[in-house]
């Protein structure tokens, strides 16, 4: 499995829609769960977030709001700059350790984020040049890609929260390092994948 998995991007599609959906899976162990969920219909924190000693989100890109809403066969609860908004909000309100990536080919993102977070970085993804942004947390060094940025996460935290998970990268990180993680997606075929593979991740 590729370490740049195309569903995180607006234009490609990827072995997601050959994935079951399911709505919640939890391991035996009960360290790591993930479910199906959008994030816009409440605008705040499931409580399965809870148990998380830090968060980690790349929540969509604006130009792939509609693509991914599209292909999990919803429609969008709110408007793009609302639910970002919100995001932000969720992030700065949980008093936990947090980071979230934007983009920096479009001031959407950025001119929707209140001025509530910590530190702000520069970061590289496959696809192009990001911005991080941290909340309650001001990161030791600088990090070149949100794979380095993750697996430090995962030698200092016990339980990741992603809840823009897509296939689950960031799960897959902190299973390979011990730990544990609660995953959602608003697709649930993305929560299906997840299953099927996560024993695969330890």
């Amino acid at each position: 499995m590729s370490d740049h998995l195309p569903y995180h991007s607006a234009t490609d599609v990827g072995p997601v829609e050959e994935a079951e959906p399911l709505d919640r899976w939890v391991s035996e162990d009960g360290k790591r769960e993930a479910f199906a969920h959008d994030f816009a219909s409440t605008l705040s924190l499931s409580r399965e977030f809870d148990r998380c000693d830090v968060l980690y989100v790349e929540p969509p890109f604006p130009h792939g709001w509609k693509v991914f809403h599209e292909r999990a066969g919803i429609e969008p609860q709110v408007p793009y700059k609302e639910f970002f908004y919100w995001v932000t909000r969720a992030l700065a309100d949980s008093d936990k350790p947090a980071a979230m990536l934007c983009t920096t080919d479009t001031r959407v993102q950025l001119n929707a984020v209140p001025p509530t977070y910590s530190h702000r970085s520069a970061l590289l993804t496959a696809a192009r040049p990001c911005v991080m942004l941290w909340y309650n947390l001001v990161p030791p060094k600088e990090f070149k890609t949100n794979t380095e940025l993750i697996q430090w996460m995962a030698s200092e935290f016990d339980c990741i929260g992603d809840f823009a998970a897509g296939y689950g990268y960031t799960g897959r990180l902190f299973s390979e390092a011990g730990k544990g993680w609660v995953l959602s997606d608003l697709d649930p075929r993305c929560i299906g994948y997840i299953a099927a593979n996560s024993e695969e991740w330890a």
